[in-house]
């Protein structure tokens, strides 16, 4: 824990074993040591030895805070031992594989840094200046990126291929032009910024939202056919592609579809069967009693039937003889049935329809 004073002057709370068991610094994954260019290497070994050294300075305060002076000697080499060890775990592994054995044998902090240039190596000016001419040649504008951040980007790498301001801006006005898009180029023709300076294009760009364009500045005039040409090629496979996927579920569903109308109509049809089946049974189920007192059928000489007078029905046909529901028996019906009673006169043999006392004349009633 540190304090400051109002004299900018500051006090470490904690003694030094205390500092040595804290967690030494590390780096971001993508700044471990690897195998990488010299600049990243530069970079990255920067960035830890700056944290490394904060943390000495806090360490010997420490010793100086706390009176420990004696043990100075022994405390430092333990931290110089963390050091090299916080050196070790912000290597990778497939790096450690390979060079692990070397870096176990040293106990400075130095010695690490300078093991590893020496793998790594250090970029010459002319190295430096090569590989930013081939950052130069490959730069386009990213998707939606502003203008402003191009430009930033641009100038950058400028200072790196030259020193001379005008070097530097004519390489800026000549890259930057190059990665403008065709219909910036028009839009900035007709409001009269053609011939405008860098930075006023950029604001003028980047004020109006022209960034959020299509990115085609990379091409050249002469290749923006083969492009154009390439890019509708690629949307034609998608949409063909997407039709042939949607085709063949069309098909699937409709193949389903068919299966399941065949099911259908299969069980209906049974159904059907089933249903006429049973009227049919239902239509020539007769009474016993009937069936076996029911006389043969002679179309050419039909019986004589003494209810109906012998007369036959169109056709040729004999009426069919009288049956009676009430006592289950043939030859006479229900309203002459001998075992029904009548609600006129109570007697049995006929209904109250046919009762003889309904059909009596009634007395005719004098008045008086």
């Amino acid at each position: 824990m540190v304090i400051t004073g109002p004299t900018h002057q500051f006090k470490v709370n904690k003694m030094p074993e205390e500092l040595l068991f804290q967690p030494f610094p590390s780096l971001n994954p993508r700044q471990c040591f690897r195998k990488m260019e010299p600049y990243e290497f530069k970079f990255s070994r920067s960035l830890l030895s700056d944290k490394i050294s904060a943390m000495r300075r806090i360490f010997e305060k420490s010793i100086e805070d706390h009176g420990r002076k004696a043990d100075e000697s022994d405390l430092m080499k333990q931290f110089e031992r963390l050091a090299v060890d916080c050196i070790r775990n912000n290597c990778s592994s497939e790096f450690l594989n390979d060079y692990g054995r070397e870096m176990a044998g040293f106990e400075k902090e130095e010695e690490c840094f300078t093991f590893l240039e020496s793998l790594f190596g250090s970029e010459t000016e002319e190295e430096r200046r090569a590989r930013a001419l081939e950052n130069l040649e490959e730069l386009t504008r990213r998707p939606n990126e502003k203008f402003s951040s191009l430009l930033s980007r641009i100038k950058s790498i400028a200072t790196v291929i030259s020193d001379k301001p005008d070097a530097q801006n004519f390489i800026v006005d000549q890259n930057f032009a190059r990665n403008i898009e065709p219909s910036n180029k028009t839009f900035l023709r007709d409001h009269g910024y053609g011939r405008k300076s860098t930075d006023e294009i950029v604001e003028f760009l980047d004020q109006r939202d022209r960034f959020l364009s299509a990115n085609i500045s990379s091409l050249q005039t002469n290749d923006f056919a083969a492009y154009f040409a390439d890019k509708t090629s690629e949307l034609l496979d998608n949409k063909f592609s997407q039709m042939e996927l949607n085709h063949a579920k069309k098909t699937t569903e409709l193949t389903e579809t068919i299966k399941s109308l065949n099911l259908t109509v299969a069980r209906l049809e049974a159904e059907n069967k089933k249903r006429e089946r049973n009227a049919n049974n239902s239509h020539f189920e007769r009474p016993q009693g009937f069936q076996a007192q029911q006389p043969a059928f002679h179309p050419s000489q039909p019986p004589f039937n003494p209810f109906y007078g012998g007369q036959q029905q169109s056709g040729g046909f004999p009426q069919r003889a009288p049956f009676c529901y009430q006592c289950r028996s043939p030859g006479h019906f229900k309203s002459n049935c001998p075992q029904i009673q009548c609600y006129e006169c109570k007697n049995f043999g006929h209904i109250g329809k046919n009762c003889p006392k309904r059909q009596s004349p009634q007395p005719s009633v004098q008045k008086n």
